[in-house]
């Protein structure tokens, strides 16, 4: 997958009254000669133009604008459009200052310095939990969660002299255990994925740090999942279902098919279920007018979770509403 052109759609530029404080929010079409969904190739990708089919280059985190030398590109995000070959790439520049992290690893805070930002749909598939246990309901069965969702993906980058390898390789696929407030908006426990950390040595005792990290924010809205409490973020909350139920039989409780009616009214003897029917908590399947008052929601622990204010991040600027409306933050 590569970037093959690239142009700008619209721009949108502010002000405060003496004009200290500038943005500028341009948007751009980009086009890629696959229909991969690896964001991280565009975002990384530094093309530069192609003057032959008028394309212009992408602007990189850090670029100054065109216009304003004084403004530089803080984020940018990623949206797929209907044809997969083809994004908008949402480009936000300011007129903040970045500096040097000097406290490094060891504390003192983290000043980041570049922020890049990508978002789009990604299906995840759990089957255990952080602790390689099975998923299983009540009655025992395992059970499979699959989830097809929008997902952020945020890398936070800065310079330290003193990083601190065991503390952020620790702390490497696991969740926000409390709310977190990151770039002025603030996260929900479990909301948030440590994927990855990558520490680069840069020359004169100096090393880059990349922290990525993954956010599902969205609703979930995968089949079983609770309607009520779909802000969970990283660990499923499911329904307790499935085609078998446990029954006391002769003293021992044993597995047995699900039977039931295959329409209301229908005098033929009970038939097995061809679709997952609800459980009480214990194994037993509900009656089916208890279904709607009767469902149980069981949460799993798919990742571990930890106190991420071990990050101590520290940031120069904060996602604007508009950013934060684009990233269809809530």
């Amino acid at each position: 997958m590569a970037v093959i052109y690239a142009n700008r759609k619209s721009t949108e530029k502010r002000a405060d009254e003496d004009d200290k404080v500038r943005s500028i929010t341009e948007v751009y079409i980009v086009k890629t000669d696959t229909d991969s969904d690896d964001q991280s190739v565009i975002l990384n990708s530094g093309f530069g133009g192609n003057s032959a089919t008028g394309a212009i280059a992408l602007p990189q985190v850090g670029d100054s604008h065109p216009t304003d030398s004084l403004v530089t590109v803080k984020t940018r995000a990623l949206e797929p459009t209907d044809n997969r070959k083809t994004w908008n790439m949402t480009v936000s520049y300011d007129n903040s200052v970045d500096s040097l992290s000097t406290g490094g690893g060891g504390g003192g805070g983290l000043t980041v310095l570049k922020v890049t930002i990508g978002k789009w749909d990604e299906t995840f598939i759990m089957e255990v939990d952080y602790n390689k246990k099975d998923f299983r309901n009540s009655a025992t069965d395992k059970i499979k969660y699959e989830s097809t969702r929008p997902q952020i993906q945020m890398t936070f980058s800065l310079q330290t002299q003193d990083p601190d390898f065991v503390k952020f390789q620790g702390l490497q696929g696991k969740v926000n255990k409390a709310v977190v407030d990151w770039l002025g908006f603030k996260f929900l426990p479990d909301q948030v994925l440590f994927d990855e950390y990558r520490a680069t040595s840069v020359g004169n005792n100096t090393w880059q740090e990349d922290f990525i990290f993954k956010m599902r924010q969205v609703p979930d809205t995968s089949p079983g999942s609770d309607p009520n409490k779909r802000d969970w973020g990283w660990q499923p909350r499911l329904l307790d279902a499935g085609f078998n139920e446990l029954l006391d039989i002769n003293g021992q409780k044993q597995l047995s098919a699900i039977k039931a009616a295959q329409k209301q009214g229908d005098t033929k003897p009970p038939r097995a279920v061809t679709q997952e029917w609800p459980l009480d908590g214990a194994g037993v399947a509900l009656a089916a007018d208890q279904i709607e008052a009767g469902r149980i929601f069981n949460e799993f622990k798919a990742y571990a979770s930890d106190d991420f204010s071990k990050f101590d991040f520290k940031f120069e600027t904060i996602l604007t509403r508009n950013e934060q409306e684009q990233l269809g933050l809530r």
